[in-house]
């Protein structure tokens, strides 16, 4: 397994289109009259010092990522508030064309001055939301996660990289088909560093990761085609939330020991390869061992297809998922 690893990062269709995962910056001068590579949907918006704002007010505002399109999705994004004012940021999936603000689903992080609640919408024919109050900042890096008939959100106020502060789940009744992914914004609330991961990990059973038991994951990625094969995947597990580049693109875990790990030990890391299944899913299980020493060591964990139509051979990637060993 070892000469696995290397081969994950040959340099395969070089020239082929990238994968439907970025990472936007929002690098561009204030003096634009548009956001290059953005479509507004309703509001207006600019680029502020390097952050992305809506400039229109007491007004939901919506803006789309062009060309990237997703049902099932992990999207984040680092959040500003800004002013002593009523305010949210935002994070919009499944957006139509042309939404004016419906028929998507979003998460937010609103307050006066500070940030201190997260709201989770489906805004269909009609609009039916969730709230959870958390800690209050002016600084935080937000993420939304939208699978199935699913959706939730998640805080991490510290910007340590583990999501601290969990929704509930938001059932799905009427936005149920792909669109667009992109921000949304009220007031004076400032964005930046927006990520879009089109693979999906997590653990479906919110099971806590004890010593001596079996954690089991899940991860999606869209659905081959019915006449196409299935295609590999890989699991992979690191110490730190950082970013290995992938050409533009990047896997949200640090390099270290542990990446081999993961590929070495099946009997400790098992389906952490092999094949996708029909409907996009593989279920990836980390066999804690029954020792005392591992109690509060914390995790990253990722996944990824391999494809050799894309750069780097790299298909899909996952957002992280974090796991802190319990006794």
């Amino acid at each position: 397994m070892r000469a696995l690893l290397p081969a994950l990062f040959l340099a395969l269709g070089a020239t082929a289109l990238p994968g439907q995962v970025l990472e936007e910056t929002f690098p561009y001068p204030p003096t634009l009259p548009v956001i290059p590579n953005w479509t507004v949907h309703t509001g207006t918006w600019q680029v502020n010092n390097f952050r992305l704002r809506a400039t229109s007010g007491a007004l939901w505002a919506y803006i789309t990522r062009d060309n990237h399109q997703a049902r099932d999705c992990v999207l984040e994004g680092e959040f500003f508030a800004v002013g002593s004012g009523l305010q949210f940021g935002g994070l919009a999936a499944r957006v139509p064309a042309n939404s004016g603000g419906k028929n998507l689903v979003m998460g937010k992080v609103q307050g006066s001055g500070t940030f201190d609640h997260i709201w989770v919408y489906e805004r269909g024919s009609s609009s039916k939301s969730l709230s959870l109050a958390f800690p209050a900042t002016t600084r935080l890096n937000f993420r939304m996660v939208v699978l199935d008939s699913n959706m939730w959100c998640q805080v991490d106020g510290d910007q340590d990289g583990i999501y601290e502060v969990t929704t509930n789940p938001l059932a799905l009744t009427q936005v149920t088909t792909g669109g667009g992914i992109g921000m949304a914004a009220y007031q004076t609330a400032e964005m930046d560093n927006f990520k879009f991961y089109d693979a999906v990990l997590w653990n479906p059973t919110q099971a806590t990761p004890r010593i001596g038991t079996s954690y089991k994951m899940h991860l999606r990625v869209p659905a081959p085609a019915p006449s196409a094969p299935r295609p590999p995947f890989f699991c992979l597990v690191s110490r730190y939330a950082q970013a290995i580049p992938i050409g533009t693109r990047k896997i949200p875990l640090g390099f270290d020991f542990l990446w081999e790990t993961a590929l070495s030990a099946p009997a400790l890391f098992s389906g952490f390869t092999g094949l996708i299944d029909a409907k996009g899913d593989a279920f990836p299980t980390f066999v804690i061992p029954n020792d005392p020493i591992l109690v509060g060591l914390g995790l990253f964990f990722a996944g990824f297809t391999l494809d050799g139509k894309q750069p780097f051979g790299i298909g899909h990637i996952s957002n992280n998922h974090h796991v802190k060993i319990q006794p």
